[in-house]
């Protein structure tokens, strides 16, 4: 389920009018936590568990940072963090890249061995979430910010759907303190955020999946054309980047502005 599907805007809209019905603030907390997770779920069950995984890992490690004044007890944890955190990310990204030039390596010298290959499923947005958990713990132990007390809060800004797949980065100093108080949206955030959401649209389905084609052509058999159309397909693909990305943080912002949280401008100069 992406923001420019049909799906999308039903989940949305549903998300809306349910959380204007739930009076209580924890029960209100639970419900973004149950739906960010059921967005997520739409994307890969099994992986689930692994988000789940990475966010109480990191919340139970943040909660011994702030109970610890150890110098050397405090490193231990970063590293444990650290460790765990890059170590899953490397495995499930990187392990068969690592087997394939290790058996070419091994080919070259003349080492004959069967080629080994892991059947792993990706988990959706790893690497973003995977660091933003990350900078979480770096923040608690250079004492930047709290500790979070709750690992539900915790895990809502881990997998909080607007900005669980794609962006744009927030910062737990920056989410977690929305979390202390109700927030609601007005109708001045809604009026931004519905424009954001417009901005967001038009970048990633009128610019950037228009040029896709094209720079798909180019680039896929680039000997066929000449110097200006391949010099087109180059700065097609840098619009078509720049417009599919922004376009889904535009989108992200103005869905969590229009449940009344506010997400940091991103994609301002990407390319500088």
């Amino acid at each position: 389920m992406i923001f420019t599907s049909f799906e999308f805007i039903i989940f949305f809209l549903l998300v809306v009018l349910a959380r204007g019905c739930v009076r209580n603030f924890t029960a209100e907390k639970w419900f973004l936590l149950g739906t960010s997770i059921c967005f997520y779920l739409t994307w890969s069950i099994p992986c689930v568990v692994f988000i789940l995984f990475t966010s109480l890992v990191d919340y139970s490690i943040g909660r011994k940072l702030g109970q610890t004044t150890d110098a050397i007890s405090r490193k231990r944890l970063l590293l444990l963090s650290l460790t765990i955190n890059l170590g899953l990310l490397g495995f499930f990204k990187y392990s068969n890249f690592f087997l394939d030039n290790v058996w070419f390596g091994l080919s070259a010298l003349g080492i004959h061995v069967p080629q080994s290959h892991f059947d792993i499923i990706l988990p959706p947005a790893i690497s973003f979430y995977t660091f933003a958990s990350i900078t979480y713990i770096v923040d608690v132990y250079y004492e930047r910010i709290p500790v979070c007390e709750s690992a539900r809060d915790y895990t809502l800004f881990i997998t909080f759907f607007p900005k669980v797949l794609s962006g744009p980065i927030v910062r737990a100093g920056e989410f977690l303190p929305q979390l202390k108080e109700r927030v609601r949206a007005s109708r001045e955030d809604f009026e931004i955020g519905i424009s954001y959401l417009l901005t967001g649209a038009v970048k990633k389905l009128v610019i950037a999946d228009q040029i896709a084609g094209q720079v798909t052509l180019i680039f896929a058999a680039p000997g066929r054309y000449d110097g200006f159309t391949l010099l087109q397909g180059l700065l097609g693909y840098a619009v078509q980047l720049y417009c599919d990305f922004a376009g889904y943080s535009d989108m992200a912002i103005g869905c969590a502005r229009i449940l009344g949280f506010k997400f940091p401008q991103n994609f301002q100069m990407p390319f500088r």
